[in-house]
């Protein structure tokens, strides 16, 4: 990216700050990946519990709900194959409901209030802010990357368009020009910002308006969540 490339997207990056960070949830929050699907009888009668958990914690969550291919169809899965099943096989899903707290599983009696506390007490020296601006059918995020220490591995920094009429369900994994952010390490006083983009095309599923986007930094090798945080449009 050449230099006023850099200065006009730092401008952009700024506005779209003043505009939505006020919006976005504090940092160090859990991150959620709940796995499920309509025809899945025991995914039906969890979620009352489930539901009761997270909206008991929700100031100190991120939460991404998504949809498997079985063991009966569901159209959440099928508006979006690739994303869910690109989830579905990284975490090796092979049983519903799955949940995921910061990229370990869990099991449903084990998923609790107490563990989301213990979770959200432990801190990050990884900084990560996210806003985003909709315009007619294409959204745009800024996330800001800051790291106050060394940190090695593998990782990659993830923006996911959520929500709409239908809680925090997936609807598309926003990308960039240049495809995944892959990063091999951490350097201390690193920072980073970039921009990520989709099209999110209205239906009775999904209302763009009600859009929010969750962005967190996993360890593609451990599946540890470093950090995560959302923006919401207001």
């Amino acid at each position: 990216m050449n230099n006023s490339l850099k200065h006009l997207f730092r401008i952009s990056f700024f506005v779209l700050s003043l505009l939505q960070f006020e919006n976005s949830s504090a940092q160090n929050k859990v991150l959620i990946e709940k796995f499920s699907n309509t025809g899945c009888a025991p995914c039906l009668k969890y979620k009352p519990k489930f539901d009761s958990i997270v909206n008991s914690r929700i100031d100190k969550i991120t939460l991404i709900e998504y949809r498997t291919s079985w063991p009966g169809v569901d159209a959440f899965y099928n508006m979006n194959v690739n994303d869910n099943r690109e989830r579905v096989i990284y975490y090796e899903v092979t049983g519903i409901p799955m949940i995921q707290v910061n990229g370990k599983m869990y099991f449903t009696n084990e998923f609790t209030s107490e563990l989301i506390d213990s979770l959200y007490s432990l801190k990050t020296p990884i900084e990560l802010k996210a806003a985003f601006s909709l315009k007619t059918d294409t959204v745009t995020a800024i996330l800001y990357l800051k790291s106050n220490v060394e940190m090695k591995g593998n990782f990659r920094l993830y923006a996911m368009a959520c929500g709409g009429e239908y809680g925090n369900i997936l609807r598309q994994s926003l990308s960039t020009v240049t495809g995944a952010v892959k990063i091999q390490e951490l350097k201390k006083d690193f920072q980073g910002d970039y921009s990520f983009n989709g099209v999110f095309i209205n239906s009775k599923y999904f209302n763009a308006n009600k859009t929010k986007v969750i962005c967190f930094l996993q360890n593609i090798e451990t599946k540890e969540v470093v950090v995560s945080c959302y923006a919401i449009l207001k």
